[in-house]
């Protein structure tokens, strides 16, 4: 009778192992699985098209030019202009690399070690000064594709923003009233 017992004890522990086994297997793929669908549907806002991936619009200076070639003057929101990746200093793009992405030829375009010390040291110790771990790659996706942020139209974007805010607006106070009179 013990050996029995002993049987389905070891049957209910294989079965008990499998069902973990398959749940922790299953359930991160099939939260991947929904945000890749929820990402695809534009919930998190509109992806770019692979006309807009491969060629990007640049936000370049207007030039005027005199009769002669001369530079007259120059109209532009951002100061930009074409320039060549040859026609950079080695100095230059070594420079960038150390101060804004030290692993860039390292990694794919995420740098997961640089997320996961910037979760850390936000999410555990609240320092929110310790800097960005975004890399290169993302920098230039973040200002060829900028986030429109005066209108959140998606509700799931709005709501999350919401969320976020919220607890920081709960900590401000109320700034005194100005007692002064401006003058006429």
């Amino acid at each position: 009778m013990q050996g029995k017992g002993k049987k389905l004890g070891k049957e209910e522990r294989a079965r008990r192992f499998t069902k973990w086994f398959w749940t922790i297997l299953c359930i991160p793929v099939g939260i991947f699985l929904v945000l890749l669908v929820l990402t695809a549907s534009g919930a998190f806002g509109r992806l770019p098209s692979f006309e807009e991936l491969e060629n990007p619009k640049s936000n370049l200076a207007t030039e005027i030019y005199a009769d002669d070639g001369r530079l007259l003057g120059s109209f532009f929101i951002q100061n930009r202009s074409y320039v060549d990746y040859e026609e950079l200093s080695p100095a230059l793009v070594a420079a960038l690399v150390a101060t804004e992405d030290a692993r860039f030829y390292g990694h794919s375009g995420i740098d997961f070690i640089s997320l996961a010390r910037v979760a850390v040291k936000t999410l555990a110790f609240g320092n929110r000064s310790q800097g960005g771990g975004s890399t290169i790659t993302q920098q230039l996706a973040k200002n060829l594709f900028p986030r429109d942020t005066t209108v959140y139209r998606n509700p799931l974007v709005r709501g999350g923003r919401m969320v976020v805010t919220m607890p920081t607006a709960s900590r401000r106070r109320p700034r005194p009233s100005s007692t002064r009179s401006l003058p006429s």
